[in-house]
């Protein structure tokens, strides 16, 4: 039988596992990335109404997502969940409320020239 002695070396600690590891662990994050690429703009180049939609409001989206995200947090600061089901929940509320918001700014007068 096969002892834990065999994927220890692959933890680090100089060992020459280790450093196939990582390469292959690098060349794959790399070679993922690269093809995702290649995949969406093969096949996903043509965005529609609500791409479009998004895409025209993002700028906005950066400029005003900070103070969002820091009201959602704190209010949801005493809420008990899992840390990564509270990540989901708040960037299930936080991700159109940040575009809803980038509209309503984009329709004053003045923001729709800046943003």
């Amino acid at each position: 039988m096969f002892s834990v002695e065999f994927t220890e070396p692959v933890r680090g600690n100089g060992h020459w596992q280790s450093a196939v590891y990582a390469l292959w662990d690098s060349t794959t994050a790399v070679g993922l990335s690269l093809g995702f690429i290649v995949l969406f703009r093969h096949f996903f180049n043509r965005p529609g109404s609500f791409g479009k939609f998004l895409s025209q409001h993002s700028y906005a989206v950066y400029i005003i997502h900070v103070p969002i995200i820091v009201f959602l947090a704190f209010a949801m600061r005493d809420i008990d969940l899992a840390t990564l089901l509270k990540f989901g929940t708040a960037a299930v509320v936080a991700i159109p409320t940040c575009f809803a918001a980038a509209y309503v700014i984009r329709k004053l007068p003045l923001a729709s020239k800046v943003l």
